[in-house]
């Protein structure tokens, strides 16, 4: 402690030098200065940003116009889907499922340092990974794909195989990227992979 008449360091409750008595700090107040940055540093407490599921369905909707870039005030991007649909439409579904699934992970929203440290702060164990939602998502869209299809079930899996592996190569950079585990990611990615690769190498023929 610090004497507040004459400035000398003091080591209990009077100061050696004038005698005056000192106050006791209470303990539950000190607190240092780093410790009042950790706290009130916004990016360590884990929410979801304002306006996340709007953007969500603009971008399932009306994702190939780039709205949900517009929403989210990404104008630059916006103009390249918007560029990219009369150049190169073939590239925006895989563009809008990268959307989709980073908004779903709130990594569409912030940068990767920020990114981070959110999901290294984060003491919460049950949140919903997103290759589940992933294959929730996929399972039924490839059921509908396969619907009119005389071998429902082969042609079934050969939809969830197509579409898989962009979407589980895409979840598994993204966990990586944020410190988070993507072993399920990668294992669902290998597995959408496999039929592919079988196929090159002359073993089976879809």
């Amino acid at each position: 402690m610090i004497c507040p008449n004459c400035k000398t360091e003091c080591s209990s409750n009077f100061c050696p030098n004038c005698g005056a008595k000192l106050n006791q700090p209470n303990p539950s107040q000190s607190q240092t200065p780093t410790e009042s940055v950790q706290t009130s540093e916004p990016y360590i407490e884990v929410k979801d940003p304002k306006g996340k599921w709007p953007a969500f369905f603009l971008c399932l909707f009306l994702g190939w116009l780039g709205a949900h870039r517009l929403y989210t005030k990404k104008y630059i991007s916006a103009a390249a889907y918007l560029l990219m649909l009369f150049i190169f439409p073939l590239a925006l579904p895989f563009c809008i499922i990268y959307d989709l699934f980073t908004i779903i992970t709130n990594s569409f929203f912030w940068d990767h340092k920020q990114m981070v440290a959110r999901y290294q702060a984060s003491e919460n164990k049950n949140r919903i990974e997103g290759w589940m939602i992933a294959m929730l998502i996929l399972i039924p869209i490839s059921l509908l794909l396969s619907f009119q299809s005389d071998d429902m079930f082969h042609t079934a899996v050969e939809m969830f195989c197509f579409f898989g592996v962009p979407v589980f190569g895409i979840l598994t950079l993204d966990s990586y990227r944020k410190g988070k585990p993507f072993a399920m990611s990668l294992v669902f990615c290998l597995i959408c992979l496999a039929p592919f690769l079988a196929y090159g190498a002359g073993i089976i023929s879809f």
